[in-house]
């Protein structure tokens, strides 16, 4: 697949080729995580980290655990 990303998108990506492609990987897994597309497990398996890095990836980047009241009441009468 092949993806346009306007100039002035472009310019805010890394110089490196490699580094570009993994901050373009990176915004979409976790665009899709928040969107609650995938898991956060399948995040961290499309980005190649193991579950303690991804935490520290998504932490660092303030991208909690999709986890709502209900979800937390429903575990608890669990």
């Amino acid at each position: 697949m092949t993806v346009e990303i306007p100039e002035t998108i472009g310019r805010l990506l890394p110089m490196e080729p490699s580094q570009r492609l993994r901050s373009v990987m990176e915004g979409l897994v976790l665009g899709a995580y928040t969107q609650g597309i995938i898991t956060r497990g399948r995040a961290y398996e499309l980005l190649g980290l193991n579950y303690w890095d991804g935490e520290k990836f998504f932490s660092g980047r303030g991208v909690f655990v999709n986890y709502d009241l209900g979800e937390f009441q429903h575990d608890l009468g669990n």
